[in-house]
């Protein structure tokens, strides 16, 4: 709605802002949660879970009233129930660029803890995940500027090699710091590349099909993020947990390879006049 609602000059900045908002709640639910459950108990959660849902309901419909007509829904134009009502394909190649690091984003998500403990650094993963939110409120809404500005590679580029970079480190780590390092640098790659590539796949739509590229494009990133612990888990259980995360670097590189080959707008003179 956020998106629909944005000009098509500041839709990059749009999406950033709205991932900013996402990585705020991330980071600040677990310890709320905590506090929670602490003083009042497990009920409590639920409770303020309940009560934000509902919060979440009035303000969309009073945010409602401010998005133009025109990006505010259709009725299907198109044949219901057929593949084309559901996923436009034209989100799908950015969506499947992000879909291989998520892979290894994934990995990191679901056995960090058993990997930090293995090499005593469970103090430093604690704060893993806060460092990764934090850098992700900050880089997103910049990095949006900047891709408005000056196109999506400028960013996404940058992005891709930041996520292999902050596996890399991770997997590398022999120190808190070297972990913590890896945790900011996969929240500036793989945190920006989810909100650039969303601006990206509207970008190749018109007004009227935006929700239909947000949904093609996190089809196939949340289908990384599912997929992650069985695709790689087996990598962990045979060669170990840093070898999980080094196939995870190699995921981003070849993300990179086909961003550059397929996707760059400056690659091979594809440069297009951004809006």
């Amino acid at each position: 709605m956020t998106l629909a609602a944005a000009p098509r000059s500041r839709q990059a900045e749009a999406s950033g802002w709205f991932g900013a908002g996402l990585a705020l709640a991330s980071g600040l639910g677990p310890g709320v949660a905590t506090i929670l459950m602490r003083t009042y108990g497990y009920d409590a959660i639920f409770l303020l879970g309940f009560v934000l849902s509902f919060a979440t309901v009035a303000f969309t419909w009073v945010m409602l009233l401010e998005v133009p007509k025109r990006a505010r829904g259709r009725r299907f134009l198109k044949p219901p129930f057929t593949p084309s009502a559901f996923v436009t394909v034209k989100a799908l190649p950015i969506g499947f660029v992000t879909f291989l690091p998520a892979l290894g984003f994934a990995s990191v998500l679901t056995y960090l803890t058993t990997y930090a403990a293995e090499r005593d650094l469970a103090r430093a993963a604690g704060f893993y995940f806060l460092l990764y939110a934090a850098v992700i409120m900050v880089a997103r809404p910049l990095a949006g500027i900047i891709q408005d500005r000056h196109g999506h590679d400028i960013v996404i580029i940058p992005a891709i090699i930041s996520a292999g970079l902050g596996l890399g480190l991770t997997a590398w780590a022999g120190n808190g710091a070297a972990l913590l390092a890896g945790g900011g640098f996969l929240g500036l790659g793989y945190g920006t590349l989810i909100s650039a590539g969303q601006a990206m796949a509207i970008s190749r739509v018109g007004p009227l099909d935006v929700g239909l590229a947000v949904g093609s494009f996190y089809l196939l990133v949340d289908s990384g993020t599912g997929a992650g612990p069985i695709v790689l888990g087996p990598v962990a259980e045979h060669f170990g947990y840093a070898a999980m995360l080094w196939v995870g670097v190699g995921l981003s590189a070849v993300a990179l390879v086909i961003y550059l080959a397929g996707i760059s707008e400056c690659i091979a003179g594809r440069r297009r006049a951004h809006p």
